[in-house]
């Protein structure tokens, strides 16, 4: 595998992370039916660019030849997105993510952190000490959990 290089999106990438969040989502059939069309897929990369402007939420790509194979998003202490395009996934890049934004979280003093996993992606989030969370976030995902950041690997 090529190398892999992990950094900060800037705004010329914001739309290719948008698209790669998009396909990953649509293949594992996260978007209802009603919604897999042009239109809302513009919506939706509109409230992706909006959440960037804003900062609203930190975005980092994995890159392999200056291509985005990988995203994460997060705010605060919450990863609110991780996906990695279909043709990388079981290559390690989401490891790569995770512990690049774990880092960076273990920096800003913060003790736990949350996300939503799908059933696809929960034992991945176990296998990094991740936990089940009874507390719903917000988002309503089956599979919501959590991790003190000092039990991370």
């Amino acid at each position: 595998m090529e190398n892999i290089k992990i950094e900060k999106i800037e705004i010329d990438k914001i739309g290719e992370t948008s698209f790669l969040i998009w396909n990953v989502m649509n293949e594992f059939n996260q978007i209802s039916p009603q919604f897999r069309n042009e239109k809302y897929k513009k919506e939706f990369t509109k409230n992706i660019i909006e959440k960037y402007l804003d900062n609203e939420i930190k975005f980092y790509g994995a890159f392999i030849s200056n291509k985005i194979v990988g995203v994460i998003g997060y705010k605060d202490n919450i990863i609110k997105y991780l996906f990695i395009d279909k043709k990388f996934q079981k290559k390690n890049i989401g490891n790569k993510l995770m512990n690049y934004i774990l880092e960076k979280i273990k920096r800003e003093n913060i003790k736990t952190i949350y996300l939503n996993s799908t059933k696809e992606a929960y034992e991945f989030y176990k296998k990094l000490n991740f936990i089940d969370n009874d507390d719903k976030l917000r988002d309503g995902y089956e599979y919501p959990m959590k991790m003190e950041v000092k039990k991370w690997k």
